[in-house]
């Protein structure tokens, strides 16, 4: 009788995805030294070989099929640590380290019917990114990130001389409170906020070229900044900036020395405001920033 292969479980995980910043473009330099992420809880990647069809008149059935343009897709959400892979996905360009000017190569490994296997993805650069805080919750990290290549499970990680790996630093995930009392301010004004998300859309587009399936630029344009916060309705001066198109400043204190900082936000709608007799009031508003930058 054969034995039994082992299922594999998202417990099996031994080293958690990590990161280092690439000095060429979908190449993991050698001698890699890999930093920590975050508490990553959802690791989700997808593979696209957009594959082309071919048909032909007098016949139902598909007369070829080819690989196309290979699209490399991975979502992934984890809780704040710290602030430094965030600012890959959020902090403008030209800034050099930490800003989408790197591209970047991650790798995590799992255990597959009890040996160690690697999966690296390269040429990574984040398209999306939403931070979001509710009370009574931790701070959440939602990523989509876009590649050049997502390598098949393998044993050997191929990369060249004595590679880093990190681990878990044993530091306290970011929770609502850490912020201290009304994190959010706008204008230095404290709101009694209970709910905030921060959407940083980076627009980046895969290039091809003619002779290979697999991206070769992946650069990130125009940087769209969004979001939405829930506050308890306790004066008229949020629906007033609303109305009046006000520009003001915002920020969001995540825990001490680290803040994510808003420049010249418009509040673009009111998206709830229900009143019953049994509940409190609270506003919902979503907005625009033109800046963002993280401290901290």
């Amino acid at each position: 009788m054969s034995s039994l292969i082992a299922a594999t479980g998202g417990y099996h995980v031994i080293k958690p995805l990590q990161y280092v910043e690439e000095t060429a473009f979908a190449t993991t330099p050698s001698s890699a030294s890999f930093s920590w992420i975050g508490i990553v809880d959802i690791l989700s990647p997808v593979a696209d070989m957009s594959a082309i069809e071919f048909r032909k008149v007098g016949s139902e059935d598909l007369t070829d099929l080819a690989k196309g343009i290979e699209q490399y897709t991975t979502s992934i959400e984890y809780s704040l640590q710290n602030t430094n892979f965030l600012k890959y996905g959020t902090q403008a360009q030209g800034g050099g380290t930490q800003t989408p000017d790197r591209s970047l190569s991650l790798v995590f490994s799992i255990r597959l019917n009890n040996t160690e296997n690697y999966v690296k993805l390269l040429g990574t650069r984040i398209n999306s990114t939403k931070v979001s805080g509710k009370a009574g919750e931790p701070h959440k990290v939602s990523m989509e990130l876009f590649s050049n290549d997502i390598t098949p499970a393998s044993t050997n990680v191929n990369i060249g001389g004595t590679v880093v790996y990190t681990s878990d630093p044993g530091t306290a995930p970011w929770i609502f409170s850490n912020g201290g009392n009304n994190p959010v301010s706008i204008n230095s004004n404290p709101l009694a906020v209970t709910e905030i998300e921060v959407d940083t859309g980076r627009n980046a587009e895969r290039i091809f070229t003619l002779g290979s399936s697999k991206v070769q630029y992946l650069p990130v344009k125009n940087r769209e900044v969004k979001g939405s916060f829930t506050v308890v309705w306790t004066s008229t001066g949020s629906y007033a900036d609303l109305t009046n198109f006000v520009a003001r400043s915002m920020q969001w204190i995540l825990t001490s020395g680290s803040s994510i900082n808003l420049g010249s936000v418009n509040l673009t709608k009111l998206d709830s405001l229900t009143i019953k007799p049994e509940d409190v009031v609270y506003e919902k508003f979503s907005y625009t920033a033109r800046t963002l930058s993280i401290s901290g």
